[in-house]
């Protein structure tokens, strides 16, 4: 299945989802799971924002499987259950345990682009950090597809807004 049957597919759920959750819980934490995140995010947030509710400290695209992925792939083996470990970093937050840090796909200014990978959400948005050469023509590189994938999200909502 390509990443754009899945938009297809997760781009109607997600705006239905989000709705329910403007109207019955609009203060609620949202972790984004639903593939691609780099569109659904943005669909995500146009629904919120239509609806009067969208607070980009409690949207989070979750880039766990991602990133576990990635130290699977360094480290030679896992067996987590990916949702589950960026639910308790929130659950934690909440709780106010200190320095619970995850990796996640929202909104900010770390990149001209508009999304990139606490108590009330997200308090701090670390940003990328000091990069090699080598990192940076990779940012570079992948910028034109993360546009066109937000783009695209955004494009969605705004085409199938109520």
């Amino acid at each position: 299945m390509t990443r754009d049957d899945l938009f297809k597919i997760n781009a109607g759920i997600v705006k239905s989802l989000c709705e329910a959750i403007s109207k019955y819980c609009p203060n609620a934490l949202v972790n984004m799971i639903s593939n691609p995140v780099n569109s659904t995010v943005p669909i995500a947030a146009e629904v919120f924002k239509k609806k009067g509710v969208y607070d980009e400290r409690r949207l989070f695209g979750v880039t766990t499987l991602d990133v576990v992925r990635a130290k699977t792939f360094y480290a030679g083996k896992a067996n987590v259950n990916v949702a589950g470990i960026f639910a308790d970093a929130c659950f934690k937050g909440l709780n106010g345990v200190p320095d619970v840090v995850e990796c996640s796909f929202v909104q900010s200014t770390v990149t001209e682009l508009p999304f990139f990978a606490s108590k009330n959400g997200v308090e701090e948005v670390l940003g990328v950090g000091p990069m090699t050469d080598f990192e940076k023509q990779g940012l570079e590189a992948l910028k034109p597809e993360l546009k066109s994938s937000l783009e695209k999200g955004i494009a969605f909502a705004i085409a199938n807004a109520n």
